[in-house]
């Protein structure tokens, strides 16, 4: 066996894998709900860098336009499933598999039956000029090429569900929290948006190893990045705290279903709704950047739910959009007080109550429809 530089990269991430499998595994638990995905997602990685390593080393061919797939073929549709059903539990569903969703797991099981015959005669294998020769071929013989722009048209489609669910997570997250790095998605929304746009380049190269060229670093490239991907996401996961206490799996109906039942009456919901009002404005909580909607109730001596229906109905916003609005009223008599002219934005921003620039600059934009600096700029035009 020589070492390469690609068998380097190759014996890297393996190790690298099977390493991060296991830290997962050995979270606490009360966070081990979804790491186990991200965990056998990891082994995953590790057999299929492992088949490419061998096939690097030449020590698993076929024939110059099908290799002998071990585990690959069947992995590869594991993927998808595994980063799908880790990203269910964001939203706070169960972490446990239903029998009904063994559907997702299908194309991998067939592709299984598919090589047993392999399997079954590697005892009667024979090596000719350093290439393994086997008796028995698959039951239905696919072209690998197929196997791999089905895998990547699965993968894209899992990742458009996951987009979905984060969505989805999202809007409840700001039912009940009040600043942006709380909702805990953002993180996972951008590497899945990076995720679509590699297997996206993926198809791309797929196509050139059709209709151009068989190049296998441009396969191995291929397997790496996909492998270096889930290892972001494994590491970012256990750096963020993703499912919040405060994200209820069973609220994610529409608000007129959810509030159907309610005991609130219109007259109670208006009461509750001035003293909000008058809440906000003597004592501003909202200047507490991880101001969340339990908090906010219990100021007000009310339930959780009860307040969420008066600022949902009454109010017709979500708690996020509710008491940022307050928060950005109060930076914009700031920026224009004298007394705070000496003050960076930053300053403004952490003084009304929210916790970075992004989001302040983001949410003011969205609300006052100009930035921080435009508004300042225009009040001056004005005096």
């Amino acid at each position: 066996m020589t070492i390469d530089i690609i068998s380097t990269i190759l014996i890297g991430t393996v190790f690298q894998s099977m390493i991060l499998a296991a830290a997962l595994f050995a979270q606490p638990k009360q966070r081990q709900k979804g790491l186990i995905y991200l965990a056998l997602l990891m082994g995953c990685v590790a057999i299929l860098l492992g088949e490419f390593l061998l096939l690097h080393q030449k020590v698993v061919f076929l024939d110059p336009h099908n290799r002998i797939m071990f585990f690959g073929q069947p992995v590869y549709f594991l993927f998808g499933p595994l980063y799908y059903l880790y990203a269910r539990t964001i939203q706070g569903k169960s972490g446990s598999i239903r029998f009904y969703q063994l559907i997702h797991f299908i194309p991998a099981i067939l592709l299984f039956i598919n090589a047993l015959p392999i399997w079954f005669s590697l005892p009667t294998l024979r090596i000719v000029e350093g290439y393994i020769v086997l008796n028995h071929g698959l039951l239905l013989n696919i072209s690998g090429y197929w196997i791999m722009g089905f895998h990547l048209g699965q993968t894209i489609l899992y990742c458009l569900l996951v987009w979905r669910l984060l969505i989805k997570a999202e809007a409840i997250c700001k039912e009940r929290v009040s600043d942006e790095p709380n909702i805990g998605t953002q993180w996972l929304m951008r590497l899945n948006r990076i995720f679509i746009t590699l297997l996206i380049v993926q198809v791309c190269a797929l196509l050139f190893l059709i209709f151009k060229s068989h190049i296998a670093k441009v396969e191995y490239a291929m397997a790496i990045s996909l492998a270096l991907f889930v290892e972001i996401v494994a590491f970012s996961s256990i750096r963020h705290p993703v499912i919040s206490e405060d994200v209820p799996g069973n609220d994610d109906q529409p608000k007129t279903i959810r509030y159907e039942k309610s005991a609130l009456s219109p007259e109670l919901a208006m009461e509750y709704l001035q003293h909000l009002e008058h809440l906000m404005v003597t004592h501003k909580p909202y200047r507490k950047s991880d101001l969340k909607l339990r908090e906010l109730a219990e100021m007000l001596d009310i339930s959780p739910n009860h307040l969420s229906q008066v600022i949902n109905q009454e109010a017709g916003v979500n708690f996020f959009d509710f008491v940022n609005s307050y928060r950005v009223s109060e930076a914009k008599q700031l920026l224009v007080n004298p007394v705070y002219q000496h003050y960076s934005h930053l300053a403004i921003a952490m003084e009304a109550g929210f916790n970075n620039k992004t989001s302040f600059n983001r949410i003011f934009k969205k609300q006052v429809g100009q930035t921080p600096s435009g508004y300042v700029r225009l009040h001056h035009q004005m005096q």
